[in-house]
């Protein structure tokens, strides 16, 4: 396995990540200690030291709005980050 390889696979996991927190917030919140509460404080946090960022800076812009975009700006995020990793690596021949 090349090294292009393994950064494509570890963005892809963390996008899939990203995914299932977005659909995890639309679901009812279970109570402590079940299974999918457990499994939820892990991918949240697993994302939230990423978002907790954007949301801060789309904040101000936001005007009060309930919608959350800052999933949605990480995956525009992750898109650009592993395009230019890639093109990086493939350059380098790795």
């Amino acid at each position: 396995m090349r090294i292009s390889d393994l950064v494509a696979n570890l963005f892809d996991l963390y996008y899939i990540i990203l995914v299932i927190r977005v659909l995890l917030s639309w679901l009812p919140q279970r109570s402590y200690g079940s299974k999918l509460s457990r499994f939820g404080s892990l991918i949240y946090g697993l994302t939230e030291p990423l978002l907790l960022p954007i949301r801060r800076a789309l904040w101000r812009y936001q005007g009060g709005m309930q919608v959350d975009f800052s999933p949605l700006v990480l995956m525009l995020l992750i898109f650009v980050a592993r395009a230019i990793s890639l093109k990086l690596l493939w350059s380098l021949g790795l």
